[in-house]
């Protein structure tokens, strides 16, 4: 059963003044950003649409404005038991209502912020994990292959190079089966690194032969499958500094032996007394050449 204060929205009013004007429900709606079942409701009754009563006075209020009235003759006045009205009573409902329904979004919106939060800083936990794992695991099983690509990348550097850091020790400090680097192993690997050091190597090499020879052991031509320098230190101690592109061949002449050393182990193509030479099938950065007699 209703009471005199059960809903004190002035409906009929709300309805004259839009009709008065000719305006539409969905128009009106749109315009006070309500639906149109909302200002049906304003003009009829009820509250399952609404918030809070306190909530569709509020609604009511800003329709009677949009309609060019003033927005409190659209609510009836609060009666308590002696008769008298106490609109403050009703603004502090309203208030109260307005924080209430605040404070319940801003809970849900942190919420759902500390959720995401959450989730990256566990994903970021966990890859950071999974790359020390996989660094743990390389220098622990296989640290030639890690000093290795360290070596390839610092030797794409293009300013002026210093010395690499050798490995060797910290890998022998992480594993006690592994040795560190003795120094001349160290110069050897730096040699070997850097592209204009390369001719400072005095590393033997893969041994490799003609089986067919054809001409003379005065001319090696390289074709380097990968973009690096290449140097080619002839009998006599001379050397000569390639810097080459992919497939691109270059002669180079001299007396036997060679020794030829690469910036990188990729294989390459060495044509040498008419022959193409077998790459070894062991990865490799210094070759030598020993000529053969031919008729």
């Amino acid at each position: 059963m209703s009471t005199p204060n059960s809903d004190r929205v002035r409906g009929e009013l709300l309805r004259e003044w839009r009709l008065g004007q000719q305006i539409d429900l969905s128009d009106l709606a749109r315009q006070v950003n309500l639906s149109p079942a909302q200002i049906q409701q304003l003009e009829s009754g009820g509250v399952s649409l609404f918030y809070s009563e306190a909530i569709k006075y509020s609604a009511a209020r800003k329709v009677a404005k949009a309609l060019g009235q003033e927005p409190e003759s659209v609510i009836r006045p609060f009666l308590n038991e002696g008769g008298s009205t106490e609109p403050a009573a009703v603004s502090l409902q309203v208030l109260d209502d307005l924080i209430q329904l605040s404070e319940q979004r801003k809970k849900a919106q942190q919420k759902a912020s500390g959720g995401s939060r959450q989730f990256v800083r566990w994903f970021l936990g966990l890859s950071g994990l999974l790359v020390l794992g996989t660094v743990a695991a390389v220098m622990q099983l296989q640290p030639a292959l890690l000093t290795q690509w360290v070596s390839e990348q610092w030797a794409r550097f293009p300013f002026e190079r210093v010395s690499m850091p050798t490995l060797g020790s910290s890998v022998s400090a992480n594993s006690q089966s592994v040795p560190a680097l003795t120094a001349t192993e160290a110069s050897s690997a730096v040699a070997l690194t850097l592209p204009e050091s390369l001719c400072q190597s005095n590393e033997q090499g893969t041994l490799l032969m003609s089986t067919m020879a054809s001409k003379a052991g005065n001319m090696v031509h390289i074709v380097p499958l990968k973009a690096g320098s290449v140097c080619a230190k002839d009998g006599s101690g001379q050397s000569t500094l390639l810097t080459l592109q992919p497939k691109e061949g270059r002669s180079v002449y001299g007396s036997p032996p060679w020794r030829l050393y690469f910036e990188h182990t990729d294989q390459a193509q060495i044509y040498f007394q008419g022959e193409r030479m077998r790459w070894p099938e062991v990865p490799t950065r210094a070759i030598q050449l020993s000529e053969v007699k031919f008729q």
